[in-house]
């Protein structure tokens, strides 16, 4: 049970790319007592003894695992980084492995039915044990004319309830989708197992890179944009929400290449949850 009325973590993409190691080791003396495990290279290399062994030494628990942010070669499928994720999550004893959904128009898009029948598999090889496979809610822009499947909160809904899923709520997904966060949550409540807190805010100029837009305005420290993230906060605690808040922060706006910068937002993150909750 967490000192705290919520069990806050910290994402392990946050400090990218630092080592798993000095990432456990600086969350640790931020104060945080779990942290969600992202898989990666150098996840697959430690394997799962090698990271029970680092938690252990840092006194921090993995209520989560993460599937890899980014594919290639074998990890490329959406298939194989989901069975990846359950695997680790399994092996070490999770609460629940964290899936993106493909993007797909249809259902019968090849890579889409492959994934179906992955997390189906994953399923079947989870039975009994305590993890669940939670599906993360898509991000996108609102003004795009087609959108993917499973992005509509209601469908992603029916379709966890449908296959025995959980599902991870991101704040900053559902604003980015032109979504209330509060209403948001509201719909998923009853199957949400893992939540991805973080801000997001606009820019005054607009900037054609996609990629630079995302990472100045997505997935920011919580309190600096505009997502009601406080008294999201207070409804997890007063809900009895007893999943991991797992913050999800871009590392650029963690400011992972200075050390001071870095330490003063781990503790400002645990700062402003404490004091959403005074």
């Amino acid at each position: 049970m967490s000192r705290f009325p919520l069990l806050v973590s910290l994402s392990t993409a946050c400090l990218l790319p630092l080592s798993l190691e000095r990432t456990f080791r600086l969350a640790a003396e931020a104060g945080f007592e779990a942290v969600e495990l992202v898989l990666s290279s150098e996840t697959e290399r430690l394997g799962a003894e090698g990271i029970r062994l680092l938690a252990q030494r840092y006194d921090l628990s993995i209520p989560s695992v993460h599937q890899r942010l980014m594919g290639a070669g074998r990890w490329g499928p959406h298939a194989a980084r989901l069975e990846e994720a359950a695997e680790m999550a399994y092996r070490l004893g999770a609460g629940c492995a964290v899936l993106h959904i493909p993007w797909a128009r249809c259902w019968d898009e090849p890579h889409f039915q492959g994934w179906l029948l992955a997390l189906e598999r994953a399923q079947r090889h989870l039975t009994g044990s305590p993890t669940r496979l939670a599906v993360e809610n898509y991000t996108r822009s609102p003004y795009v004319a087609h959108a993917p499947l499973l992005s509509d909160p209601q469908e992603l809904a029916h379709f966890a309830q449908e296959r025995g899923l959980m599902i991870t709520y991101d704040t900053c997904h559902a604003a980015t989708a032109g979504l209330d966060v509060l209403e948001t949550y509201e719909h998923l409540k009853p199957l949400i197992a893992d939540i991805h807190l973080s801000d997001r805010r606009d820019i005054l100029r607009p900037i054609a890179d996609g990629h630079l837009i995302s990472v100045l305005t997505h997935h920011q420290m919580p309190g600096v944009g505009d997502l009601p993230l406080r008294p999201f906060l207070r409804r997890l605690a007063e809900d009895g929400y007893r999943g991991p808040v797992s913050v999800e922060v871009n590392p650029v706006a963690m400011r992972v290449w200075a050390p001071p910068l870095r330490r003063r937002n781990l503790a400002r993150i645990l700062a402003y949850a404490r004091e959403a909750l005074d």
